[in-house]
């Protein structure tokens, strides 16, 4: 039971970052550009400056260029789509 609350909490933890996208601009948080790409990509924009990245994941590539280069959500690179299949299973679990 422990084992599987530490398992639960450091999955949390890992997959934190990957919840909601925001943009940036020179280092600083830009939540209109944010909620715009957002808006652009159809995706859920929430809590004021987050977009829901489970609304834009098969756009997260598009996301960071609206954003002109600079977002906290990173997406899979080609080779990296074992990688990303299984960062997908773990999630779901």
């Amino acid at each position: 039971m422990q084992f599987s609350n530490i398992l639960i909490a450091a999955m949390a933890m890992l997959s934190t970052s990957a919840l909601a996208c925001k943009c940036y601009v020179n280092g600083n948080q830009d939540t209109a550009k944010t909620q715009s790409c957002c808006g652009q990509l159809g995706g859920i924009f929430a809590n004021g400056n987050d977009c829901a990245a489970s609304s834009i994941s098969e756009h997260l590539s598009n996301f960071r260029s609206c954003c002109g280069g600079q977002s906290d959500c990173d997406y899979p690179r080609v080779g990296d789509a074992k990688e990303a299949d299984h960062i997908k299973t773990v999630v779901a679990i």
